[in-house]
């Protein structure tokens, strides 16, 4: 649901429906309903957050909270790690009422670091979903977990729909497929 008047952060926040939710979002690529990709991830998350009950899951890469709240249905706790303050404050209006998701403003590598530093129990499932690559914090989930499951997807596709810029020296066929999908 689109309210051009409704602006916040210099960014339009538009009401995006899910499973009867309505969440805040604003009006970026990143949001998971306005890509093939991202409506793909939303299947999967629904797929593996119902496969079995959950003790403990992180979502590193929170976003607006679609994600944790599809992960909420199934896990006692979910923790959900946004680093951007403006999309921080979004996730922390749409989890209101949640009580077993717990949000947190932080870089997710730092976050992952802390957690290893300090003891904490890993989660049983990690999702790393980033627009990029996650190489580094894979490694520290690789660390940190000794048992669990890491569901590692990322958003390069979205680079090529997009034609992004800085990719075409890593992905010379990019024209190619740049704006098709």
């Amino acid at each position: 649901i689109e309210d051009p008047d409704v602006k916040e952060f210099g960014r339009r926040v538009l009401r995006e429906e899910y499973d009867g939710r309505y969440f805040r979002v604003t009006d970026n690529t990143a949001r998971s309903s306005k890509s093939d990709a991202g409506i793909e991830k939303r299947t999967i998350n629904e797929i593996i957050g119902k496969s079995r009950k959950w003790d403990f899951i992180l979502d590193p890469y929170a976003g607006f909270g679609i994600s944790a709240y599809i992960f909420s249905k199934n896990s006692e706790r979910v923790v959900a790690v946004e680093r951007d303050w403006e999309t921080y404050s979004l996730l922390k209006e749409n989890m209101m009422g949640i009580k077993n998701v717990e949000c947190v403003n932080d870089d997710n590598t730092a976050y992952l670091q802390k957690c290893i530093e300090d003891g904490v129990k890993p989660p049983n499932l990690i999702d790393l979903d980033p627009f990029g690559g996650p190489a580094a914090q894979f490694l520290l989930t690789l660390e940190w977990m000794k048992d669990g499951a890491i569901l590692c997807t990322n958003g390069q596709i979205e680079g090529v729909y997009r034609n992004s810029i800085g990719i075409k020296h890593l992905y010379p066929w990019v024209d190619k497929y740049a704006g098709h999908k």
